[in-house]
């Protein structure tokens, strides 16, 4: 458990992340919203959901990747965590039949979870989690029609950096997994705030 600092630092600190996170921007493509986080979890966090649009196609109902995010806060620490803080992470993102039918899928897809949190200095430990992959197969009148497939990430930490770059690393894994480039760290684009 991390035994730096009293409660009340630890809580305020929590919050003052959160404030960050509130003034922060996020690529246009990405509707960002927040919500509560399950109190009964911890005493303080944030729930976040964002969905990763199809800018190429505006009229497609379904966005091209979905995801929850959720920081929770303990001062008083929690075993399981080894710390105060635990971020809990789920996406699901629509991807091509031939790469649903990969079994490397699972493998890859933890690598460019890893590589998101790394590439935002997004330090954490005590990682654990799960990857999804699925696909269809067509019958009947529509045999042989290619259906897309899907993959979903459950992941959960202890960060030791800002939740801001854990945040930045949850968007950029959902681009990633739909094969879209992400930017440099460093590289900022016009962006819009969270809402």
């Amino acid at each position: 458990m991390d035994s730096s600092g009293t409660n009340g630092d630890s809580a305020s600190e929590f919050l003052a992340q959160l404030d960050e996170l509130h003034d922060a921007s996020f690529p246009d493509d990405f509707t960002i919203v927040e919500s509560p986080a399950p109190k009964r979890l911890a005493p303080y966090g944030i729930a976040l959901t964002a969905d990763l649009d199809d800018e190429e196609d505006q009229e497609a109902e379904d966005a091209l990747a979905t995801g929850r995010l959720v920081l929770l806060h303990n001062p008083e620490g929690v075993d399981e965590w080894a710390g105060t803080t635990r971020a809990v992470l789920f996406m699901r993102a629509t991807v091509d039949p031939e790469v649903a039918e990969d079994p490397m899928l699972p493998e890859v897809a933890w690598t460019w979870l890893q590589e998101s949190l790394e590439r935002h200095g997004a330090q954490m430990r005590e990682i654990s989690g799960t990857v999804t992959r699925t696909s269809s197969e067509a019958f009947g009148d529509i045999a042989g029609t290619k259906t897309p497939g899907a993959v979903e990430i459950r992941a959960s930490w202890t960060p030791d950096g800002t939740l801001l770059a854990q945040v930045r690393a949850w968007v950029d894994l959902m681009r990633v997994t739909v094969g879209q480039p992400v930017l440099p760290a460093a590289v900022t684009a016009l962006r819009s705030r969270l809402r």
